[in-house]
């Protein structure tokens, strides 16, 4: 009879070790997914943003005005390292060229997750006329990295061949 009641007390605790243990598995999952889905926000909302200053930055100026308009434009949302390529080469910088096609914003066509701390957007560029008219697009490769407790674009780059993630055979899923 003792052994009975140790073993339905051993089976007892058994059960709720394994129910607080699922528990807190559980809500550590769903911890996880919701800060997955906050980055992934977060991401987005900087890339979005970038995509409103474009057409502030005035690259067809001198050298050292260029350098201003994209510490002005873009410091607080790109890596310190991005910020001084782009102010030592302004041809680099993506920004405004000419008066009749202005950037008029970025279209997110897909976030990537690259790891836990860095995602890949990819996007258009889009320029317009001074009209708000569309005048063409172009394709762009965003990284974005979470540094020091801020999510800052690492590389911004003009991808020729990318195609959009319905035809693109590198994006399962």
């Amino acid at each position: 009879m003792n052994n009975k009641i140790l073993i339905g007390a051993l089976l007892v605790l058994f059960v709720v070790t394994a129910g607080a243990v699922w528990y807190v598995w559980a809500s550590l999952d769903d911890d996880v997914e919701e800060q997955a889905r906050q980055s992934r926000e977060t991401v987005r909302l900087v890339a979005t943003e970038f995509g409103t200053r474009l057409g502030d930055v005035e690259l067809d100026v001198p050298t050292q005005e260029a350098a201003e308009n994209i510490r002005g434009a873009y410091a607080d949302l790109i890596a310190p390292e991005l910020l001084l390529a782009w102010q030592d080469d302004p041809s680099l910088a993506p920004g405004r060229r000419s008066a009749s096609s202005i950037p008029n914003g970025i279209e997110i066509i897909e976030i990537v997750p690259l790891e836990a701390d860095a995602f890949e957007v990819r996007a258009r560029e889009v320029r317009a006329l001074s009209t708000g008219e569309t005048t063409d697009t172009r394709n762009v490769r965003i990284i974005v990295e979470r540094r020091g407790g801020l999510w800052l674009i690492a590389s911004y780059t003009s991808v020729e061949d990318f195609a959009p993630p319905e035809l693109d055979p590198t994006l399962e899923g």
